[in-house]
Order: C-alpha cells, then sequence, then structure tokens
C-alpha cells in the first residue's frame, strides 16, 4: 500500500473499519492491476476533487467499491 493510502486507514479509529479499508483498497489494487496489465502497487489510483478514487489517465476503466459490516464489493466495467 502507498504511503498516502497508509495514512488514510491509521486514521480510522475502529479496527473493523480500517480492516475494510486495507481489505478494500487489496481487492480494487490487485482486480485492477489485473486488468491493466500491471502490479497492484503500480496501478495509477489518485483522488477527484470530491476524494473520490479514479485511476490517473486510464479513461476506459471504471470501478466502483463499497463495503459493509463483514463485506468488500468492487465492480469493473
Amino acid at each position: 500500500m502507498p504511503a498516502s493510502e497508509q495514512a488514510e486507514s491509521a486514521r480510522f479509529r475502529f479496527h473493523e473499519r480500517r480492516a475494510r479499508f486495507v481489505t478494500g483498497r487489496a481487492l480494487l489494487r490487485c482486480l485492477l492491476g489485473q486488468s491493466l496489465g500491471v502490479e497492484p502497487a503500480d496501478v495509477p489510483l489518485e483522488r477527484d476533487d470530491r476524494r473520490r478514487p479514479g485511476l490517473g489517465g486510464v479513461e476506459n476503466l471504471d470501478f466502483n467499491l463499497s463495503s459493509t459490516d463483514g463485506l468488500v464489493a468492487c465492480a469493473l466495467a
């Protein structure tokens, strides 16, 4: 996980929410890396003006990440 995501995960007060964030990011990076043909650590995730994650410079792939108690889901299109 990049340092920026590690810092973001450290801000979660409750372990379960922190674990959900880390799991979601790992899932997202693995799936996007596989789709883009790059290592998960090399996925160009960036935040937009609304702080939503996006792919810097990649226009032909959309994704959404969602989580709730005990579940994390990722959709790619």
